[in-house]
């Protein structure tokens, strides 16, 4: 169509790459995360828009900008797919020292109002691991009716531990912000904060958007906005590797 032809035909400032040509003027591409692995390879996960389904997709390109064909399907992997009645709301991606890839996503049923939380981790070739998780799909949060789960990061310690935080506003608008840690396999860590889950803010109001980091020494950084005033403040806390703060 005329949008397929204008962007092949443009020419693309010097060290920017086009990551996505939409298939039809109705699609739009939305969420994109960038993660690059140990050996320089780039992959840039992001979602589309068709007007009839949601799709995610991870892309993988070599440190000059090449995409590696070789990787799935002409270097590109689809995560997950859904009908119109939902929508994707944020998307994570990260890599352990091995080059295994674990990919994230928030998928929002919009009739219920509801968001739940995925991971899912793959091989350096693209291969899903189906003993992560259940068949392969980590279902880190399920929210119940009205909740609404908004923004969230992921993060691997020097031990392919996975800690996942998300914001899950909850029917009181309160902001409860939280993570979870897994073992490699997808395994939730009971001894990690309660039951396998830290809560670094409960119900106070308006604390959204939380980003994890894990430094040298297994101490973990949460981030994360808070909008309970009249202006925002970015705040941050630090746990150990227990999550004793």
């Amino acid at each position: 169509n005329s949008w397929i032809q204008q962007a092949i035909g443009r020419t693309e400032p010097k060290g920017q790459l086009v990551v996505l040509l939409d298939a039809t003027d109705q699609s739009k591409s939305t969420n994109p995360f960038v993660a690059s692995d140990t050996l320089g390879n780039t992959y840039v996960l992001y979602a589309e828009d068709t007007a009839t389904n949601y799709y995610i997709y991870v892309k993988k390109y070599d440190s000059a900008g090449a995409r590696d064909i070789s990787f799935v399907t002409s270097g590109t992997l689809q995560l997950a797919s859904y009908a119109t009645n939902a929508s994707i709301h944020a998307t994570v991606l990260t890599h352990d020292y091995n080059g295994n890839m674990y990919a994230g996503w928030i998928q929002v049923a919009n009739a219920a109002s509801t968001g739940t939380v995925y991971m899912k981790k793959f091989s350096t070739s693209g291969t899903i691991d189906t003993s992560f998780g259940s068949s392969g799909t980590l279902t880190v949060d399920a929210a119940a009716p009205n909740n609404d789960t908004h923004g969230f990061s992921a993060a691997l310690d020097s031990s392919t531990n996975l800690y996942v935080t998300w914001s899950d506003k909850g029917i009181d608008v309160a902001g409860n912000i939280y993570i979870k840690k897994y073992n490699s396999s997808g395994t939730l860590q009971t001894g990690f904060g309660t039951a396998g889950t830290l809560t670094v803010v409960d119900g106070i109001a308006g604390e959204i958007m939380p980003f994890v980091g894990v430094d040298l020494s297994d101490n973990i950084y949460v981030s994360f906005s808070d909008q309970s005033g009249t202006a925002g403040t970015v705040k941050m806390k630090k746990y150990n590797s227990s999550a004793a703060v």
